[in-house]
């Protein structure tokens, strides 16, 4: 490589002095190679400096991407680029074997020195020692913590420290249109209790219009979100969520007759116990088109709506209607995608500085560009509500009494509220069999 380099060199130079004319001396000529000669070994030299820096450097594995997300090509490039003197090795994440294949890794004394996982499931991995604790490093770092949403950090915490550090997020929200808002007399109000949310309702049902659009396979969430809602305190919620309380409990029963009221009272699109079995695209035009006041969504399809919607009216944007009892109980289903660091890696800094990379603005703002909900106060966007879209991710709880069992996840996920709607309470003592079954195992 040296010599060819030298021999263009030469032959460049020949070529300018053939051009130039024979007037110049010998010792002209002597200079003009002896300098050549000493710009290609000064630039052969470096070049093998720097591919000696990078085969000592750190060698780090990744898991970072999945091969389905959009951004996930551009963020690679974006890696490689920004640490060039890393030796990286990409795997691809693979949502149904990745908490299995850090845990094999690890028992190994193998490290997967940065991980793409759900903060919000964290406790998975409580006691086995796997996680980083990355509290020290975003406690030294100003900057990087300050550039996340508000309290957005916490859904990656549990008692053993910080374990996960967030990247996007999504969990269900309300999309109003404020013009109907304002035709029916109602405040607009970035939080709602179950009762203000009933009462909206009813002034855009008086004023013409349907208040609630939602589609037939979100429907459930009014269900979920008001069981992770309906109790006194968290220890009340994770017993229920541990199959220890009744699906007979009258705090349930509350609950579901509260959804039962929406859907008996029409302010459900198009109206009726069968607004339950409304389609995506009905519930879809039903908002756009103006019939319907309010549009049940999740963050990460905001963006889509609001570019549907266009300059038809303007949009606002409402947490999910709570029936908690106290702001610390207004739990949201959902979860917020992140990373974590082994605590096995060999090079913590260094993976530190890739996961600060992964989660600060320079790639935050591409992930954006592509249609992520991103928890960063600095990315921009063309939609004005955009950071409003991941202001409730410190609400998402980290469990579900869906994961009890099959059978349950099944029932609550895809029959109700229809099921209690149409039968009642017979509805619940269907959920006790499952959960008395799924404890006898």
């Amino acid at each position: 490589m040296k010599k060819k380099a030298l021999s263009i060199l030469l032959c460049s130079i020949m070529a300018f002095g053939c051009l130039a004319g024979c007037g110049d001396s010998a010792q002209k000529k002597e200079t003009e190679k002896n300098t050549a000669e000493t710009e290609a070994e000064t630039a052969a030299k470096e070049e093998t400096e720097a591919a000696k820096t990078k085969a000592g450097g750190p060698e780090l594995t990744l898991m970072i991407t999945n091969s389905t997300d959009p951004w996930a090509e551009t963020v690679k490039e974006m890696v490689e680029k920004k640490f060039p003197d890393y030796s990286l090795t990409f795997k691809n994440w693979d949502e149904p074997t990745v908490e299995q294949t850090v845990k094999t890794a690890f028992a190994a004394d193998q490290a997967m020195d940065v991980v793409m996982y759900w903060p919000t499931y964290m406790k998975k991995f409580e006691g086995t020692g796997i996680p980083m604790d990355l509290t020290e490093y975003m406690e030294a770092d100003t900057e990087w913590k300050e550039g996340f949403t508000d309290g957005i950090l916490e859904v990656g915490k549990t008692k053993e420290g910080l374990l996960a550090i967030p990247n996007t997020t999504n969990y269900p929200m309300l999309q109003v249109n404020k013009k109907l808002f304002e035709d029916a007399g109602v405040e607009f109000k970035d939080v709602m209790t179950w009762d203000e949310f009933m009462a909206a309702c009813e002034k855009i049902k008086a004023s013409g219009k349907t208040p609630v659009a939602v589609q037939q396979e979100w429907a459930g969430w009014f269900v979920r979100n008001a069981l992770l809602q309906c109790w006194d305190n968290k220890e009340e919620l994770d017993s229920f969520i541990a199959g220890e309380v009744p699906f007979t409990d009258e705090r349930v029963k509350n609950a579901m007759d509260n959804i039962a009221d929406m859907y008996n009272s029409d302010y459900v699109y198009p109206g009726g116990k069968e607004a339950v079995t409304t389609s995506a695209d009905d519930a879809m035009a039903a908002f756009i088109n103006g019939d319907a006041a309010i549009f049940c969504n999740v963050v990460a399809n905001a963006q889509s709506v609001s570019e549907k919607v266009g300059d038809r009216f303007e949009l606002g944007v409402i947490s999910w209607p709570s029936m908690a009892k106290t702001d610390d109980m207004n739990n949201l289903l959902g979860s917020a995608g992140g990373y974590m660091i082994m605590s096995n890696t060999k090079y913590p800094d260094e993976a530190v500085e890739i996961l600060k990379y992964l989660t600060g603005t320079e790639v935050l703002q591409a992930m954006a560009d592509q249609g992520s909900i991103v928890a960063n106060k600095n990315v921009t966007s063309d939609d004005a509500n955009y950071q409003l879209y991941s202001r409730d991710a410190d609400k998402v709880y980290p469990d579900e009494v869906i994961n009890l069992s099959s059978e349950i996840f099944d029932n609550l996920v895809y029959n109700e509220p229809a099921n209690y709607l149409f039968n009642g309470e017979s509805a619940l003592d269907e959920l006790e069999a499952l959960r008395e079954a799924a404890a006898a195992k």
